[in-house]
């Protein structure tokens, strides 16, 4: 998620001024987050759509967050790309966009944005149902739910998003607002995309989620405890409640991983352009020097942001037991493959 303040600032104050070591471990690190990224959201994908986690409630959300977190990193890239050339003197690469072609890529990149951020939430409620009510699970915790929520997602969010059509056009390769437009776009980039629906309502919605799901499960641990301490004449019970709820629990605490790390990794960056937007509101030389200042700590912190689009695999494969077992199965299918095919090859060679 680009920094909207920093995106403007060649337009109104002297580019030499700015400090570029930031803008430069951006370069540098963005397309390796976004290769690994890819190559890790590609690998996640492949392994929730196996036989033996297809089926589970969770791998829709996990699949499509895949998806959206691969095409973010896509964007990013080429973002990069884009400034890069800038750099160098080279011609800008949305230069022969026509205003439609602008349009449409500025509305489907925050729209990816977006869909990255509300999966987490999404997830978040479908763990409350599964923790608070298992007996409803199998109703409300399926594909055709999960699929429904998803487009319902992408319907809602895109309405959210519609005045970046009308008002962005491709202005010396530069897909932004129009002049008239200007102001007003700002606004609603900053404050009811990028502060309350990029952050503050999925970081509430998430943090309100998790604690509870986290409440919830201490108290079922605490109640199973007691039981089996105090029962004399139902262990066969208590036995079931205690091994019944582990794998659901740890598929629980999977998910909350990803959610915290979600809520961590974009926290920074959200903190410094609220802190920019109190400063700079109030104009004046003074604001334009901190603008500058924080410039290169933006760029480090737009890195630290976009390590939320590549980083699910590695969680999955830390604390997703099912996960690795079918990663594993998954490596071993390829290298029986690989060992028939170099069989074969040698025979006909015979």
């Amino acid at each position: 998620m680009a920094l909207f303040l920093f995106g403007l600032l060649p337009g109104y104050l002297p580019l030499p001024e700015v400090q570029m070591w930031g803008w430069w471990i951006k370069q540098i690190l963005t397309p390796i987050i976004a290769v690994v990224g890819i190559v890790g959201n590609s690998m996640s994908f492949i392994v929730m759509k196996s036989k033996a986690l297809r089926n589970k409630s969770y791998s829709h959300y996990l699949c499509s967050l895949a998806v959206f977190d691969s095409l973010t990193l896509i964007g990013r890239e080429i973002l990069m790309a884009d400034e890069l050339r800038q750099h160098m003197g080279m011609p800008s690469l949305f230069l022969g966009f026509p205003d439609n072609a602008c349009k449409a890529y500025k509305f489907c990149e925050h729209l990816c944005y977006l869909m990255s951020s509300w999966l987490i939430v999404a997830m978040a409620f479908e763990r409350i149902v599964a923790v608070f009510f298992p007996f409803k699970k199998t109703s409300f915790c399926n594909q055709k739910v999960g699929v429904t929520l998803i487009v319902s997602m992408v319907i809602v969010l895109s309405c959210t998003q519609l005045f970046r059509p009308m008002m962005v056009v491709n202005s010396d390769g530069l897909c932004r607002a129009r002049d008239d437009f200007n102001l007003i776009y700002i606004q609603l980039h900053t404050f009811l995309y990028q502060i309350t629906l990029i952050f503050t309502l999925p970081t509430l919605l998430v943090l309100l989620c998790n604690g509870l799901i986290l409440y919830k499960i201490h108290e079922i641990r605490k109640a199973t405890r007691d039981y089996s301490a105090t029962a004399t004449t139902t262990t066969t019970t208590s036995t079931r409640l205690t091994h019944g709820s582990g794998p659901q629990h740890k598929t629980t605490f999977m998910l909350l991983v990803i959610s915290f790390t979600h809520v961590v990794l974009i926290l920074p960056l959200i903190a410094l352009t609220l802190t920019i937007l109190v400063v700079t509101k109030r104009g004046g030389m003074d604001g334009a020097r901190f603008l500058y200042a924080m410039k290169p700590y933006g760029d480090v912190l737009e890195v630290i942001s976009e390590l939320n689009y590549g980083v699910n695999f590695f969680i999955y494969v830390i604390s997703g037991k099912s996960f690795r077992r079918e990663l594993r199965k998954l490596f071993a299918s390829e290298r029986r493959h690989v060992f028939s095919s170099i069989r074969t090859r040698d025979t006909n060679s015979r």
